[in-house]
């Protein structure tokens, strides 16, 4: 049997995270390419204005590059009201 290694298993964790890291942020960059690619007709459609749908890109933006989880996003767009959360539920898989 082989003796534990603390130094190894923190590199092994390390390397877990960053991939985590990476797998995250390009979940957001997809959903934000989809997003951005919405026409105001399509935004009206759903029952929502293009102001509400930039504060939707702007918090999911911002998780990006905090790397916040998708309950903080969550909540965050809970922030912005009733009617802007409607509309992200409507328009984005991360927010169910």
């Amino acid at each position: 049997m082989t003796d534990f290694d603390p130094n190894s298993f923190a590199d092994m964790m390390d390397d877990y995270i960053e991939i985590a890291d990476a797998n995250i942020k390009q979940e957001y960059q997809r959903e934000l390419n989809a997003l951005k690619g919405l026409s105001e007709n399509k935004i009206n459609e759903f029952g929502g204005e293009t102001s509400q749908m930039d504060d939707i890109i702007k918090e999911i933006e911002k998780a990006k590059e905090s790397n916040l989880s998708q309950a903080e996003l969550i909540n965050n767009i809970t922030i912005l009201g009733k009617s802007t959360y409607s509309l992200a539920k409507k328009v984005s898989a991360l927010i169910p």
